[in-house]
């Protein structure tokens, strides 16, 4: 009996701890949710006109343009030679590309057969 008379008050003493601890954790959450002052946007300088304005002019798209072989536009035999030899290195890059394709489904396919697999049949065996 007297073991019971012990315990009792400890019980109380967890619990009020606990809830005492609750309360505390509970303001500083709330707490951290005030917020300041009423924000004020300060004022900053615009000037009337920018240091570009002067030499500024409209933009002029050129969405009527040809959009082929841009790079003739400068001239160059060098950049129209490294243009060509790019055409053909990206057919190769595409079929080198496809091989890769090809060959990562085959290995799919190959390991397709390490997985369980699950036979239904309607008719008796």
């Amino acid at each position: 009996m007297s073991g019971a008379f012990f315990r009792e008050p400890r019980r109380r003493t967890v619990g009020r701890r606990f809830f005492a601890a609750l309360f505390c954790l509970t303001v500083f959450v709330i707490s951290g949710c005030t917020v300041g002052p009423k924000y004020v946007r300060p004022t900053a300088e615009v000037p009337a006109d920018f240091k570009e304005a002067p030499d500024w002019k409209p933009a002029q798209p050129g969405d009527a343009a040809s959009k082929g072989k841009w790079w003739e536009i400068y001239h160059d035999p060098q950049l129209n030679s490294l243009e060509d030899q790019i055409n053909v290195s990206n057919q190769n890059l595409k079929i080198a590309q496809a091989q890769f394709l090809q060959a990562r489904a085959a290995l799919k396919i190959a390991r397709s057969n390490y997985h369980k697999t699950v036979h239904w049949s309607t008719h008796p065996p």
